[in-house]
């Protein structure tokens, strides 16, 4: 894999520029899902700490108003209401139910749909009843004037669209999101800035085999029978590939990379009707003295609001009125400025290159009325201390970024422009073609643009052709009890399933018959992110349904260890093998089968365990016919050997039977720990595994019941008591195996 970038450092918008010995952080300055970047160091087997440290903001913003009040926001609900009723008497301020609102909006917004594709128009009709319901057709400032009263109050809290690039009087109030998304993981900032973080990601990505390209500009996109081949760069020369992606501004890629012809749902008329964010200019300076009194983030209001955004989105002309938003990392980070001065950045929200504006002329006239704002407000004496210097404007997004007519965040993220509606993770005009990034779905933001990566990933074909009619064909053989539950999920998670059944069981039977050769090989492949025929599949799943990385590589180790033999001393030996070999096993279904909870991550082990304990009460004289003792050495009164186990001594035999009836006791304990859990599964899927588990189940009955009867062979469900234990289900019934 190959990352090309015009610039001269990997982040795209989150680049640094170096002035005067320090380091700007020229773009994104907030971090409020951290989990995301845990997930993406996590799917490398690494951990973000150890590349990156997010400190925690506090306050996240400070408002100042025109009337020379102010707030802070941050903290916790109740020092936010604080801040509320010293600002306002209204008693019918209702900042906690917007809260609460919000987290209902967040539940859909982003925990459902921010990371699901949208390639297909029916997957957006099934959400609009929900959208609705949750009153998606008003805007975020209608929105938020349903719990604010306070005039000062609901610009504070419909503020976050400017952040993605939105006017919060037409952004849809879905983006209220962002207030929940904020209370629940907080506000961050890396630690050496957002740069910092970027050369984190590309220490990662260079760690696992990924080259970069800085200075190369595409020219092309090249398009042959309707397929993306590769690229063409200004340079002339000619890269071909397989898939190409895109984190550039969707509408100029279309527009300047790929020809017309080869285009026809984004034609240039399409691409001129849309709607584009604004655009920003951005100050950045420092100072010969420290300005301890300015949070992290400030929003500094001007007089107006609504006419302020009126200019910027609709009447493209520059307001004599401005709203700001100064960042000063140093209030977090004392790194991020010299030590005896101080380092910002100050940005106004402009109208788009649409507007005609000529920058040349009118950016240092701003930047000169930014100054007089903040020196004549919240920071006396600032042009006496200016010390660096230096601006960008729409015309260096356009130039530098490539953003069409120099938006900051390509087009607006209104409603119709939303989820279908926007720009396609998958090209509809070219195959192999792919976007993430801010013009795509879910939209702009660091948590939109990383979320815009993880549908992209679920879309990309595999590097490798998978046999899935054999894939399924051997899960069907080999597994008839879950091959008969996997029938009645869905047909995406019932292909997942079998897939991830084909890969455990593959492994499995190397452990089994001693292919020591593949399942070294296997575990190193997977430990050193190589390519593999079986684990591939397995990336595949990761890619498509978020399987984590941890499972695998504890099953593999797990496996690895049979290979000399098996010769379990204790309980806890045992039950840390079921969990290495079938424990992980229950982890990795649970994001298939739509749980969500990570509470539920030890009932689905508990689940994996119980059934694998089943599974070694019911295979002890197969299991010892390889040499192989899963009963611990402490559940008999002498050691027991494999001769013991396959012979027919009445006093052993008696005593191994006991010990069977001991490990269908324990499986019963797990078996109940699991049932616990059960609330965690949604209802289609509960169905299905606990009728999964309660054939499991009866194996064990049938086993304690009457062990003599399977001392050298193995219990069995018949098809009627399966269809029996469904009903069973369906009525109520729960699962049980004998202690």
């Amino acid at each position: 894999m190959q990352v090309l970038d015009n610039n001269p450092m990997a982040g795209g918008r989150a680049q640094v520029y170096k002035s005067g010995g320090i380091n700007f952080d020229a773009g994104p300055t907030v971090i409020t899902a951290p989990f995301l970047f845990d997930e993406l160091f996590n799917l490398f087997g690494r951990d973000r700490s150890d590349y990156i440290e997010f400190l925690p903001v506090e306050p996240w913003y400070r408002f100042h108003f025109k009337d020379k009040t102010y707030m802070d926001y941050g903290g916790k609900v109740e020092d936010t209401e604080s801040e509320i009723e010293r600002l306002s008497e209204n008693p019918e301020e209702n900042y906690r139910g917007l809260v609460e609102y919000s987290k209902k909006i967040f539940e859909v917004g982003f925990e459902d749909l921010s990371d699901k594709p949208f390639n297909k128009f029916s997957t957006m009709l099934r959400q609009v009843p929900v959208l609705l319901s949750l009153k998606s057709y008003l805007s975020v400032y209608d929105f938020v004037s349903q719990y604010i009263k306070d005039e000062r109050l609901r610009r504070a809290f419909s503020i976050h669209p400017l952040l993605v690039g939105g006017n919060p009087f037409q952004t849809t109030s879905i983006y209220c999101l962002i207030h929940y998304l904020e209370r629940k993981w907080g506000v961050w900032f890396p630690k050496g800035g957002t740069g910092a973080l970027v050369q984190a990601i590309e220490k990662l990505s260079k760690e696992v085999g990924i080259k970069f390209n800085y200075n190369r500009t595409v020219k092309q996109i090249l398009v042959q029978d309707g397929e993306a081949k590769g690229v063409t760069l200004a340079s002339g020369e000619k890269m071909e590939s397989d898939i190409v992606v895109c984190d550039a501004d969707p509408p100029m890629v279309y527009e300047k990379l790929i020809p017309s012809e080869k285009r026809r749902k984004w034609t240039d008329k399409k691409l001129k009707s849309l709607s584009y964010s604004m655009g920003l200019f951005v100050w950045y300076f420092s100072t010969k003295k420290k300005f301890p009194s300015i949070k992290h983030h400030t929003i500094l209001f001007g007089e107006e609001y609504k006419k302020l955004l009126e200019d910027i989105f609709d009447r493209q002309i520059l307001s004599d009125d401005l709203s700001l938003y100064l960042h000063r990392p140093s209030a977090t980070d004392e790194s991020m400025a010299p030590p005896d001065g101080d380092a910002f950045y100050v940005l106004a929200p402009v109208p788009n290159k649409q507007s005609g504006i000529n920058w040349e002329d009118e950016g240092e006239k701003l930047k000169q009325r930014v100054m007089y704002q903040l020196e004549t407000t919240i920071m006396p004496g600032l042009s006496d201390s200016l010390d660096e210097s230096f601006f960008v404007t729409p015309d260096t997004f356009e130039r530098k970024f490539h953003t069409s007519w120099g938006s900051g965040f390509s087009i607006a993220p209104l409603f119709q422009q939303s989820a279908w509606f926007r720009f396609h993770n998958k090209s509809e005009d070219v195959k192999n073609l792919f976007f993430c990034g801010a013009g795509t779905h879910p939209g702009a933001g660091v948590p939109g643009v990383v979320s815009s990566a993880k549908v992209m990933e679920k879309l990309v074909p595999p590097a490798r052709e998978f046999n899935l009619a054999e894939i399924h064909k051997s899960f069907k053989a080999h597994s008839k009890t879950f091959s008969l539950a996997s029938l009645l999920f869905p047909r995406e998670s019932a292909t997942a399933i079998s897939q991830l059944y084909y890969v455990c069981r593959q492994l499995d039977d190397w452990a089994d018959n001693g292919f020591e050769e593949d399942l070294i090989s296997a575990r190193d492949s997977w430990l050193n992110h190589k390519p593999h025929p079986v684990l591939d599949l397995y990336r595949d799943l990761q890619a498509k349904w978020g399987l984590a990385e941890d499972p695998m590589t504890d099953m593999l180790s797990t496996m690895v260890s049979e290979l000399n033999g098996v010769c379990l001393k204790s309980e806890s030996e045992l039950i840390d093998y079921c969990r290495g070999v079938a424990g992980t096993v229950g982890i990795m279904t649970c994001p298939i089968i739509g749980v969500k909870d990570k509470s539920a991550l030890t009932y689905a082990e508990n689940l994996g365990i119980a059934m694998q304990l089943t599974n070694i009460c019911r295979d002890v004289h197969e299991d010892a016919k390889r040499g192989r003792i899963y009963i611990p050495q402490n559940f008999f009164k002498t050691p027991i050997s494999v001769d013991d186990l396959v012979g027919s001594n009445p006093d052993r035999v008696e005593e191994i039977d006991g010990a069977k009836l001991r490990l269908l006791g324990l499986a019963a304990s797990y078996y109940e720990r699991a049932q616990e859990g059960m609330k965690f599964i949604p209802l289609r899927a509960r169905i299905i595994i606990k009728w999964a588990a309660s054939m499991y189940g009866e194996i064990g009955s049938k086993i304690g019941k009457n062990p003599i009867n399977y001392r050298t062979s193995r219990a069995i469900v018949p098809t009627w008591k399966k269809l029996s234990l469904f009903f069973g289900v369906l009525s109520g019934k729960t699962y049980s195996t004998p202690k």
